[in-house]
């Protein structure tokens, strides 16, 4: 899935970026992760970015990315693994 840097909806506690992701049930825990670009500098930004992705939550059909603080003012692809 992709985080869009403007995609953030102020929270009562910081940020929150639901995306739907088909396949996905509230009862599943995925792993994440960032996909980093290959050029350093964006790479750079891409980890300063996702050191602020605090927690996910699911439900069924979608995912939702919670920032406790401030949100990434970079965009973000994020890779998942689905546990059941």
């Amino acid at each position: 899935v992709t985080l869009s840097a403007a995609g953030w909806t102020k929270a009562d506690a910081g940020y929150t970026q639901t995306v739907n992701l088909n396949g996905v049930l509230s009862s599943d825990w995925p792993h994440y992760g960032v996909v980093y670009s290959e050029t350093p500098a964006t790479a750079l930004q891409e980890k300063d970015a996702f050191a602020r992705v605090d927690d996910l939550r699911t439900d069924d059909g979608s995912v939702t990315f919670v920032c406790y603080g401030d949100a990434p003012e970079q965009d973000l692809m994020i890779q998942m693994e689905v546990n059941r």
